[in-house]
Formats: C-alpha cells, sequence, structure tokens
C-alpha cells in the first residue's frame, strides 16, 4: 500500500511540474518533449524520494517533502535544457535545428542511460528498505 502511495506522490508531483514547465512557461513545442520531462522528473522523483531520508509532514504514510524536494530540483536542472526564443532569421533557424539535432543525438543517448539509472536507483531503493 505504502509502494503505491510513493508512486502516486511521484506522479502527481511529476504531473503538476510538467503541466508548469509546458502550459505556463511554454517551454514544450512538441508533445514528446513533454512526455519525456514528464517520464524523467517521474523516475527521478520517485528514486530520489526513495533514497532521501523521510522528512516532514506523511500523507498516507509517505514522507512527501523529500519527493517535492528532488521534483522541483530535476525540473530547475531540465528547464535550462529548453530552447528559450524563437529564432529571428531564416539562417538563424537553420543554425538551430542543426544544433538541435547533434544535440538531440547526444542528449538521446544521456537520456537512456539516466533513465535505467533512475530505475535501478527505484529498484534498489526497494531492495534496500
Amino acid at each position: 500500500m505504502i509502494v503505491l502511495a510513493q508512486i502516486l506522490t511521484a506522479l502527481l508531483m511529476a504531473a503538476v511540474l510538467t503541466v508548469i514547465v509546458t502550459v505556463v512557461f511554454r517551454r514544450h513545442r512538441h508533445t514528446v518533449d513533454a512526455v519525456v520531462f514528464f517520464f524523467v522528473i517521474f523516475l527521478a522523483t520517485w528514486g530520489g524520494g526513495l533514497w532521501l531520508r523521510p522528512y516532514g509532514p506523511t500523507v498516507y504514510g509517505v514522507y512527501w517533502f523529500p519527493f517535492l524536494v528532488v521534483a522541483f530540483i530535476v525540473s530547475l536542472i531540465l528547464i535550462t535544457f529548453i530552447p528559450r526564443r524563437p529564432p529571428e532569421s531564416t539562417e538563424e533557424a537553420r543554425e538551430m535545428i542543426e544544433r538541435r539535432r547533434t544535440l538531440e543525438s547526444v542528449f538521446s543517448i544521456f537520456l537512456v542511460i539516466l533513465i535505467v539509472v533512475l530505475i535501478l536507483a527505484v529498484v534498489f531503493g526497494y531492495a534496500a528498505a
């Protein structure tokens, strides 16, 4: 039962932060970007909430403060990688597209490694408990 509450806590925090970043800051142009953002925030929140020392009040037996701290910090880090402004000229747009393609190839490898590490953090978090 507590595992379900931890998953729901991580899901809720990841969903709220994804909506804030997507709607308020208008940072994600494609749905895939928002889904990847949500998935990374969710896994990081879930794993970090398991590994950090329990602190603060509980809701359904879950100390939600460590989950919140991890979700907030990871989302701030990920926001820095999202482009901020549209290109001003066609030349700049072409350069941005080329840079984005290069970054996507490097970032996709990093993202796969990050997701595997986060999944392992969740698995070993429950194994250690």
